[in-house]
């Protein structure tokens, strides 16, 4: 009767096998890869300096005057043509940064960046935003402005920042916004209140404060989504995260309190990741009154909390603990200020009143009311955007209630459904997708989260294209002055080279995407 053997193969032959063996194709660098780290962070740090030097110079709101020029960097010229010349040298310094974060993210995705490397860019990066002035938009001085009305014992949700009278408080508000209602939660107006607190009625003061608490928050958010990470995920989430430009310009820079509800909404993950439901609730809670979307995780963790406890009697229990967990909250939270509830109104009636193209809901309408026109049919604008609002909030509630009914990673379909009520709802800002997108970056995987992102800071870089008769008439000036003034000229042939060098650079770095996909 024969029996198996076992034929054993000497260590040598295996050895040799395996080093005759042809290696494992890896993805070749790219261009932007090939830089290294260092001469990106250079680029990338010298871009930021050039976009917060120049943007400064280019937005001006007519009747409105900042309570500080910010070393001059505030100060607008009047020539509309000079205006369009460095909001275009702006626009090239945020593209030129986004590409430097595209690389950062491929470096990251390959795994050839550490966390050390990618935290110390980000936070050379950001510092040209946290010393530079408000940019890109005017909100801070609304904040401040509702923080020195709720000090002086008055509810933002009552009077609009008119009634503080004249003063530099009242002249720093776009004149849009003087007379209108805070659409911010309790949480959100409280820490506005305890901006002014610290500024002690002096309105640059109680500015700056604003944007040292709005960094700290996030400086606390981005250690948060570290945190909830796993360790080979860190580096791609602080190059996501910390190093991205929308959270450099619109949380760092512009001071958003995005960042206030995003650092709330990430120590509520990370609390019921440690099985503490009770406060994750209670931050749940109070990130939603600062802004009411964070309210989406508050539902969310109640779903799963009652999914996770089967019996009846658990349920019951866990339904009761939930209850009274959201509803002491709520409670507590609407009594930081005069009229607390108030802003149960504003909070969506406040953003309907503007409008932005690049908002679904307003493209649309605008679109609809153009063929309108074409037809010889004259539809008023204002009941087309109703109708076309009413559709993007019905189908933003059907995603939401689709990814609530759905099983698994909850951080992942919370991320999704923030980020459509972001793009579904009445307007649509840039910052509003720091709701879901940061979420997505600790939860979702790492190739759909990435694209996502590049989405979101393509969206940002168009979002600060330069305003169009500024650019015309730039380029009026620069036919009418050629041949004339050579400063001029020499401002001409440089703005086409960093062009061309951007077109270039953009060029070979989609050139190597497409061959990587050949490969």
């Amino acid at each position: 009767m024969t029996t198996r053997q076992e034929i054993a193969i000497p260590a040598q032959v295996g050895e040799r096998a395996l080093r005759n063996a042809p290696a494992t194709p890896r993805a070749r660098p790219g261009f932007l890869e090939r830089l290294g780290s260092f001469r990106l962070a250079a680029v990338g740090a010298l871009a930021a300096v050039t976009f917060v030097c120049l943007f400064g110079h280019t937005h001006v709101v007519p009747g409105q005057i900042p309570p500080s020029s910010w070393f001059g960097l505030l100060s607008v010229p009047g020539s509309v043509a000079t205006r369009g010349f460095l909001s275009i040298a702006a626009w090239m310094a945020a593209i030129l940064l986004a590409l430097c974060w595209y690389g950062f993210m491929r470096n990251a995705l390959a795994g050839r960046l550490s966390v050390r490397v990618a935290a110390a860019t980000a936070a050379v990066w950001a510092a040209p935003f946290a010393i530079g002035p408000p940019l890109t938009s005017l909100d801070i001085y609304s904040f401040a402005a509702q923080g020195k009305l709720l000090q002086g014992g008055h509810s933002p949700y009552v009077r609009g920042p008119a009634a503080l009278g004249q003063g530099d408080f009242l002249a720093a508000v776009d004149p849009r916004w003087r007379n209108a209602l805070s659409p911010y939660g309790p949480v959100g107006l409280r820490f506005e209140w305890l901006s002014a607190l610290l500024g002690r009625g002096d309105a640059t003061a109680t500015v700056v404060w604003l944007r040292v608490l709005t960094i700290l928050c996030v400086a606390g958010a981005i250690v948060l989504a570290v945190a909830l990470a796993s360790p080979a995920r860190r580096p791609l989430t602080v190059v996501l995260l910390a190093m991205n430009p929308l959270l450099l310009v619109t949380g760092v820079s512009a001071g958003h309190l995005e960042a206030l509800m995003l650092v709330m909404m990430l120590a509520a993950v990370l609390a019921e990741r440690r099985h503490r439901p009770v406060l994750a609730l209670v931050l749940s809670v109070a990130a939603g009154l600062v802004k009411a979307p964070a309210l989406l995780l508050t539902v969310f963790l109640v779903v799963e909390h009652l999914r996770a406890a089967a019996p009846y009697r658990a349920r019951r229990f866990t339904a009761l603990r939930d209850g009274a967990a959201v509803v002491g909250a709520l409670a507590a939270g609407t009594l930081l200020i005069p009229k607390g509830w108030g802003w149960i109104g504003t909070a969506v009636q406040t953003p309907a009143s503007g409008r932005a193209l690049w908002t679904p809901s307003t493209a649309v309408a605008e679109v609809f009311t153009a063929f309108g026109r074409w037809f010889g049919v004259d539809p008023s604008l204002d009941h087309v955007l109703s109708v076309t609002r009413l559709i993007g909030d019905v189908a933003a509630l059907a995603v939401v209630i689709i990814l609530l009914r759905r099983r698994g990673n909850y951080e992942a379909r919370l991320g999704a459904a923030l980020v459509a009520v972001a793009v579904l709802g009445v307007v649509l800002y840039p910052w509003y997708l720091l709701w879901g997108i940061p979420i997505l970056i600790v939860s979702a995987r790492r190739r759909l989260t990435s694209f996502v992102t590049l989405a979101v800071v393509v969206f940002a870089t168009i979002y600060l294209w330069p305003e169009p008769k500024e650019a015309v008439a730039a380029g009026g000036a620069l036919v009418g002055t050629l041949g004339k003034d050579p400063l001029v000229e020499l401002l001409f042939l440089v703005t086409v080279a960093v062009a061309a060098a951007q077109f270039l650079l953009w060029r070979r770095v989609v050139n190597t995407r497409l061959a990587a996909l050949a490969d």
